[in-house]
């Protein structure tokens, strides 16, 4: 409610959801590494033993299935026709991680402070296991159960007292700033965690339990009835757990006790279960979804490839919570870590799924573990087939549903587009006069003193080049350039009158002295210095590439330096392009060697690529930040910044003049203390389309 009110205003509570996280963070290591030392320490050896032997292959199938429904629930996502706006995380360039370094660090104390997960859960559950072969174990075990207590205290002081007042401005700030298609898309979460629950929970899990074992479908619900009904109620799996153990040993033991002739050891299942249902469980690994999920919701769907990539050190990670694996995931995504915000805003339904499938996951592990000590376990080929089958036609059915009810209710929305299109001038200054190109002024002086005698300042804009200039949905002729030119015009104590021409018309009207200057996203790259236009540089860009969403994947493949391809870049404008760029982009992308060459092409306006964007033209060379916007509001196309932050370019205002009072006025000007802090402003507002303050 408190969002929907006060909208981008809530942004204020955001400090309250960076305290629950840090809060978190900071508890959540030193409660791992007590926690799974104490657990495999307090293990029999026998039980140990039993648990490696019989139960690893279970827990590892559980864990797969879990993998398999990350990398298949997202097929249910439609694509959606719209683009991320520019963030500057899209030009990081993050290193690929090191599994060694992952999994075996070198320092300990390096791994705490890093975050770094799958090594402290690798750690301790090393000295768990050297600590259960001592003899005189006792005192060690008496000193860590405190330790235990202590942090599990600690975690439940920051989910009473913090995670209210944290969850709260999460969902406030998350509200605040989503439009209604934002909101819509979080039901593309929904419908991938039920899916996941009625065909892993109510298909698969059970399907793995008749299909191996003898036990039948009457044990497994007398089982799973009482644990999962408070589970669904409380979403708290923990406190399902006694009720579960209580529930498992009626049926395994008194039940199937006189046919197992006292063989089980149920001690390895009251081990392993408290594991399996916290660390381990299936369902952290299936909320793993919420990655992909992410990238989708961003606007930057990931492959299957990608998704591959980043779930083994995501599994481990999982076993310290989700909220840990989302957060060390995203980053290494590409995504903003603020996305955790949808996580933690929408943690208490997730459970809901999650939690009973962790339920369900164990539920198969303890079936298989005491089957396999007992001698119930047999495998009824015709039951998996069976089960196969019905699994397969579920998670189709359901699947096609969610699709075509997906997209048939995102149809239409882009946030982001709105967000562009809605967006008016920043300052509260007079607004410019708009002439024609037949009305442009006659040629006259230049100077300083001279636009200051006539009272005012002619500028040409390049039209279509937002986030510079472009016209917004009330076709106001809007952006950072023509901001840009009121404050200047203002500083100036004259009036302001823009005139729209292409690259070509602009530079004329400049040499002809009919107009004063020039903007519009102007790259100042390949001007010569010395003649006219003079270029004042004002802001950098950092260069990138559109290409269209049809020639997407063959594009990509063809960055390839091995793969022989014929790379035509478009660019628009004279000045963008300089020698030195093309050594620079011919060096990124392997000009020259096997067979691949790269050739540049001037077009004059943005429909040239857009009418034939796979038959002419491989990509359109731009910035990063105008290439995001193209992108939004051309949505059959999509910004890709393949250089990084390795190529850069000026964006420059043109003078028709070389008087040299008018110059250093202008760059005296850009580079005064509250100038700069206006051109931050319209950076903000115009390119980062951050919420407008409140007056």
């Amino acid at each position: 409610m408190t969002g929907w009110l006060f909208g981008p205003r809530c942004a204020v509570l955001a400090p309250l959801g960076e305290i629950l996280v840090r809060a978190y963070s900071l508890a959540i290591l030193p409660y791992l590494i007590f926690e799974v030392i104490g657990v495999f320490g307090g293990l029999r050896r026998e039980s140990l033993l039993l648990l490696v032997r019989n139960g690893g292959l279970a827990i590892l199938c559980m864990m797969l299935i879990g993998a398999a429904s990350v990398v298949l629930l997202p097929l249910m996502l439609p694509p959606l026709l719209s683009s991320p706006l520019f963030d500057p995380a899209l030009l990081e360039s993050l290193p690929a991680p090191s599994l060694l370094d992952t999994f075996l660090p070198s320092n300990i104390f390096a791994a705490l402070a890093a975050g770094n997960v799958p090594a402290v859960i690798i750690f301790s559950t090393l000295i768990g296991i050297i600590l259960q072969s001592m003899k005189n174990r006792q005192p060690i075990l008496d000193l860590v159960s405190p330790l235990r207590r202590l942090f599990t205290e600690i975690l439940g002081i920051v989910a009473k007292k913090i995670a209210p007042f944290g969850v709260f401005a999460f969902t406030a700030t998350a509200i605040g700033s989503s439009g209604g298609g934002d909101l819509q898309r979080l039901l593309g979460l929904a419908a991938m965690m039920f899916t996941a629950f009625v065909v892993v929970g109510l298909v698969i899990l059970p399907g793995v339990i008749l299909s191996l074992t003898r036990y039948t479908p009457g044990q497994i619900w007398r089982v799973v009835r009482d644990p999962l009904v408070l589970v669904l109620t409380t979403g708290n799996i923990l406190l399902a757990l006694p009720v579960f153990l209580e529930s498992l040993k009626k049926v395994l033991i008194e039940e199937d006790g006189e046919e197992s002739g006292g063989k089980g050891d149920f001690a390895a299942i009251e081990a392993v279960a408290p594991i399996c249902l916290t660390m381990l469980g299936i369902g952290r690994i299936v909320v793993l979804v919420f990655i992909p999920f992410a990238a989708w919701f961003h606007d930057s769907p990931m492959s299957t490839a990608q998704i591959l990539d980043l779930l083994p050190a995501a599994v481990a990670s999982s076993a310290a919570g989700n909220q840990t694996a989302i957060l060390q995931a995203l980053p290494r995504a590409g995504l903003p870590a603020n996305l955790i915000s949808i996580y933690l805003v929408n943690t208490q339904w997730i459970f809901r799924f999650s939690d009973p499938l962790s339920l369900l996951g164990m539920t198969v592990i303890a079936f298989v573990l005491y089957g396999s000590m007992t001698g119930r376990l047999r495998f009824h080929p015709m039951r998996a087939v069976a089960f196969l089958l019905v699994a397969a036609g579920v998670s189709t059915a359901l699947g096609l549903f969610f699709y075509s009810a997906l997209a048939t209710t995102l149809t239409g929305s882009s946030h982001s587009r709105e967000l562009i299109l809605s967006r008016r001038s920043l300052l509260d200054l007079p607004a410019p006069t708009l002439l024609s190109a037949s009305a442009v002024s006659p040629p006259s002086i230049v100077t300083l003193k001279a636009i200051k005698a006539r009272g005012v300042l002619r500028a040409g804009v390049r039209p279509d080049t937002a986030p510079w200039v472009y016209r917004n949905a009330e076709n106001e002729l809007v952006g950072f350039d023509i901001d840009l030119l009121k404050a200047y015009a203002a500083s100036l104590g004259v009036s302001l009158e823009i005139v729209e021409g292409d690259d070509s018309t602009l530079l004329t009207w400049l040499i002809e002295a009919r107009i004063d200057c020039a903007a519009g996203g102007i790259h100042g790259t390949g001007i010569p210095s010395g003649g006219t236009p003079q270029t004042i540089t004002y802001a950098q860009a950092t260069l990138a590439v559109v290409v269209s969403d049809g020639m997407l994947r063959e594009f990509q493949k063809s960055l390839d330096p091995r793969e022989p391809a014929t790379l035509r870049i478009a660019y628009r404008g004279p000045w963008i392009i300089s020698s030195e760029l093309k050594r620079g982009i011919d060096l990124r992308l392997g000009a020259g060697s096997n067979e691949r060459k790269i050739s540049f092409n001037r077009i004059v306006e943005n429909s040239e690529f857009l009418d034939r964007p796979g038959t002419k033209f491989s990509a359109l060379l731009n910035s990063a930040e105008a290439g995001a916007a193209f992108a939004v509001l051309n949505p059959q196309t999509t910004m890709l910044p393949i250089f990084g932050k390795d190529l850069s370019s000026d964006v420059v205002l043109l003078f028709s003049t070389q008087d040299r009072d008018l110059l250093e006025y202008t760059t005296d000007w850009i580079h005064e203390g509250d100038n700069l802090d206006l051109l931050e402003q319209l950076r903000n507002h115009w390119i980062l389309f951050k919420p407008v303050p409140e007056a």
